[in-house]
């Protein structure tokens, strides 16, 4: 390979030369994520490491007998209090918290939430990405 002499650096700064190859690639800032060639096929001669198992919650099929919200087995409470109905803590604090039920919302905004018309979609489209 050819090899590039630089320049004698200008006085006060060291009078040494360097040399360069002349196909290595320049140097690249330590963020910069491009690859190269040589990184690409020493990638491809690792050995194959499976993923780890992922996480995996089941369903959320457990039912809270107060207030009918659906749980994971394994949000039961281990010691629920004697006089609770609920195995659960989360939704009703043990039944102690009863919401009544929402009234209907006026026609506009009814149809805002549930309506299947271009104008009701394009709203339903933009309330989705407004910023939280």
């Amino acid at each position: 390979k050819p090899l590039i002499f630089a320049q004698a650096r200008p006085e006060g700064t060291g009078n040494r030369t360097r040399q360069y190859n002349q196909n290595a690639s320049p140097a690249r800032p330590p963020n910069d994520r491009r690859t190269t060639c040589d990184e690409l096929f020493l990638a491809a001669r690792k050995d194959y490491l499976a993923p780890p198992s992922r996480h995996d919650l089941c369903y959320m099929n457990d039912r809270c007998p107060t207030c009918g919200a659906l749980h994971w087995v394994a949000d039961q409470v281990l010691h629920p209090p004697k006089n609770s109905r609920s195995p659960y803590g989360m939704c009703c604090n043990h039944g102690k918290v009863a919401l009544q039920r929402l009234e209907e919302p006026p026609e506009p905004l009814h149809r805002f939430f549930v309506g299947n018309d271009a104008q009701a979609v394009d709203s339903q489209q933009q309330y989705s990405c407004a910023p939280q």
